[in-house]
């Protein structure tokens, strides 16, 4: 484990609440009292740097009068090596990788816009199809209206009555044009039956 890593698990261990009035460092069969700092900014920095200079195996916090609050124990050298070790496989576990979550990265944004495109084009096809659904529709409608239109009125001429007023002058005209070639097809009851080609009655 690095003097970094030291640090930061030792200066958690030292910040427990409680808070230690002394700091007692031990190694082999010596230990030694940290002068723990009056600036209390600084005070846990300085005690976790100098326990780790100092080499200590175990930091002991205490009261003014002495009475042991915590303890820990500090990594051993294999324990340190073997955390090293792990380190750098991971790092170099990360390096190997990271070309390859780079390309990851780089389809998923591809697809994420080929979607985005494809959502896009589809709302855009699907409001189209409405908008000639809903023109298509408005136009059958009216054609079927005024089919209706022309063929009641002109069920009406074909009874003698007079067609409806409200029909529309497009409407009166086709009804005209109807009842003309009606008029062709089926003569008038007592009108003259028209000239043979050769001038004379059809019956003569």
């Amino acid at each position: 484990m690095s003097n970094e890593k030291n640090l930061t698990a030792l200066r958690k261990f030292l910040r427990l609440v409680p808070q230690p009035d002394k700091v007692r460092m031990r190694k082999d069969d010596e230990s030694q009292d940290v002068a723990l700092s009056p600036v209390a900014r600084q005070r846990w920095k300085i005690a976790e740097e100098t326990c780790v200079a100092w080499g200590a195996e175990y930091v002991d916090c205490l009261t003014s009068k002495g009475e042991l609050i915590r303890s820990y124990t500090m990594p051993s050298d294999e324990e340190r090596a073997e955390t090293r070790s792990a380190s750098r496989v991971v790092s170099e576990k990360a390096a190997e990788y990271s070309g390859v979550a780079h390309m990851i990265r780089a389809i998923a944004e591809e697809h994420n816009l080929a979607f985005d495109k494809g959502a896009d084009a589809t709302a855009r096809a699907l409001e189209s199809q409405t908008n000639l659904v809903e023109l298509l529709t408005t136009h059958l409608t009216m054609a079927i209206t005024s089919m209706y239109n022309v063929s009641a009125n002109y069920a009406a001429l074909l009874q003698g009555k007079e067609p409806d007023e409200q029909s529309g002058n497009a409407q009166t005209a086709m009804l005209q044009l109807a009842a003309a070639a009606f008029s062709r097809i089926v003569p008038t009851a007592g009108a003259p039956a028209p000239a043979a080609p050769n001038g004379k009655k059809p019956h003569d």
